[in-house]
């Protein structure tokens, strides 16, 4: 009847064991129910951390923006009234301020001070000065990175291909290839099935290739991403086109 036999001294351990054949239903309900209770607490704290979590990294983006938002405001506050009415103050003069002060304005805060290095690379970009934009490139770089420590995260790829995007109009396509290729590696780690980042990176990687004169392999990445290209739009799409196009412009290099 699983009592304890009387002959030897029951241990704890012996004593429990024949409670529990003794009370095989019970201790099966109560077995129920303690994992029913873990897990409800497991899934509450894994919700109630979840929701932290967003709470955070959304109070984090506000906060950034809020910041990115008074910084390029500055920007035009900072421009001297009495020079302002001699003559036109361009955009490079306020950008030029804006590059000068933009590095004591956020210590330690890299990914609140990412975004706007990466706003005045483009705009120079834009104004044809890829030169003064490079250095804004760099240190947008070296804030995902430093911001991101290890983790391969979309911020670090495109900080990437927008320094290879200055060092590309600037004719250095070596170094513009080491950055396409280390976005393009990322990007693929990052989105496991077809995707418009991947796409994009292997046409930027193509682009190098083509420039640094080896359009046999610039040829095989741009097939690739119009390869993708077609699996992600059905029909007649400006992506496709413009994929089409870049082969046409690689064969004509290979003759």
């Amino acid at each position: 009847n699983n009592e304890p036999v009387l002959a030897r001294p029951p241990s704890r351990a012996y004593r429990f064991r024949k409670l529990v054949r003794r009370n095989k239903l019970a201790f099966a309900g109560a077995g129920f129910v303690t994992v029913s209770l873990v897990l409800g607490l497991g899934l509450s704290t894994w919700l109630y951390v979840g929701e932290r979590k967003a709470r955070q990294l959304a109070d984090a983006a506000e906060h950034r923006a809020k910041y990115t938002t008074d910084f390029l405001t500055g920007m035009f506050e900072k421009i001297d009234p009495s020079l302002a009415k001699l003559r036109e103050i361009t955009v490079r003069e306020v950008l030029d301020e804006a590059g000068r002060s933009i590095g004591t304005n956020f210590p330690g805060e890299p990914l609140t001070e990412l975004p706007i290095q990466r706003t005045i690379a483009k705009i120079y970009g834009k104004l044809g000065r890829d030169d003064l934009g490079l250095p804004h490139a760099e240190t947008a770089l070296r804030l995902a990175k430093t911001g991101h420590g290890q983790k391969i995260h979309p911020d670090v790829a495109l900080s990437h291909e927008e320094l290879a995007e200055r060092l590309y109009a600037l004719d250095r396509w070596a170094e513009a290839y080491t950055n396409c290729e280390a976005a393009l590696e990322m990007n693929q780690r990052l989105y496991r099935e077809d995707n418009t980042n991947v796409a994009s990176s292997l046409n930027n990687v193509a682009s190098c290739l083509d420039a640094l004169g080896r359009s046999a392999e610039a040829r095989t990445n741009f097939e690739a991403a119009l390869a993708v290209m077609q699996r992600l739009h059905k029909g007649d799409d400006p992506d496709v086109a413009t994929s089409l196009n870049s082969i046409a412009l690689c064969l004509a290099h290979l003759g």
